[in-house]
């Protein structure tokens, strides 16, 4: 049940992260920090999109179907983790620049 909730944060999280992203960088207030995603941001906000999604629900597809797995919960709660943390950096800086 935990880690059903967890993987359900990490989606909640990443769109909350997608739309954050694209909101920052409409606004100049940031840059695509990740080289990859710029490249694909360079392609079209449509193309960032899907695979932003892409990954990551292929990702939590991945995890979700080995959740029992030692390596997937390190691997879920990770991803807890680190989305947590920038939704925090969100957060603050989101405030600031308010």
């Amino acid at each position: 049940m935990l880690y059903e909730v967890l993987i359900i944060l990490i989606i909640i999280f990443n769109i909350v992260d997608l739309c954050a992203t694209l909101w920052l960088l409409e606004n100049g207030l940031a840059v695509e920090a990740n080289p990859f995603m710029q490249e694909t941001l360079e392609l079209g906000v449509d193309f960032f999109i899907a695979i932003k999604l892409f990954l990551v629900f292929g990702g939590i597809y991945i995890l979700r179907r080995n959740k029992d797995k030692k390596a997937a919960k390190v691997a879920i709660w990770c991803a807890f983790i680190t989305y947590f943390i920038l939704m925090l950096y969100f957060l603050f800086n989101t405030c600031i620049a308010i």
